[in-house]
């Protein structure tokens, strides 16, 4: 029985330049094309919104190169937006005295059941 390859189908997509300039920085960063960082964020939107695991070929066990869906690089990338009022006091939070927590304490002076 033959084996039928469908071609890739070109979609193109038209942006302001202030966005074409944030997604260029973005897939920079991620170590990826613009096309690539494109059709990754765009298959996993596209996931979400239908409840479907995408089976184009894009999920980490067939990505080549050196980044991977599992890369923890996105993990690394922390971004918190706050108005003035509530950024003060989420740092006033971090500030705070530490305070002393016995169990804490003994959970990490203890020997762990791993070792």
């Amino acid at each position: 029985m033959a084996v039928v390859e469908l071609r890739p189908e070109r979609i193109e997509v038209v942006a302001p330049p202030s966005a074409a300039a944030l997604l260029r920085r973005a897939a920079d960063s991620m170590g990826m094309g613009i096309a690539e960082f494109l059709l990754d964020a765009a298959v996993k939107a596209a996931a979400d919104v239908a409840g479907d695991r995408p089976s184009n070929g894009l999920d980490a066990e067939h990505r080549s190169g050196p980044h991977r869906a599992d890369d923890d690089r996105q993990s690394d990338r922390l971004s918190i937006r706050l108005d003035t009022e509530r950024w003060i006091a989420f740092n006033n939070v971090l500030d705070r005295p530490v305070t002393d927590n016995p169990r804490l304490r003994r959970l990490l002076t203890e020997k762990s059941v791993l070792e």
